[in-house]
């Protein structure tokens, strides 16, 4: 694929990231975002080097993980 491409592919996932790492409950409106938000992650992520991919991935993984316990406890506080 075209560096230029590979190159948005990246900003995305890194702006993705930033956006649910700077966030203290889950910033997409609904759960159904969310998860739409996590699938297109994990799959545009594919077009990056393998190993550049995983890391995203897992570091993903852990902030979406810690954003569903922080909603987990929200809604166990109502």
């Amino acid at each position: 694929m075209p560096a230029e491409f590979i190159e948005r592919i990246r900003s995305e996932l890194v702006d993705t990231l930033a956006r649910a790492r700077g966030a203290e409950a889950m910033p997409w409106r609904d759960l159904t975002a969310a998860t739409l938000a996590e699938l297109r992650f994990h799959s545009i992520a594919g077009w990056l080097p393998p190993e550049e991919a995983e890391a995203l991935r897992a570091t993903f993984k852990i902030e979406m993980a810690r954003l569903y316990a922080n909603a987990g406890e929200a809604s166990a506080a109502d």
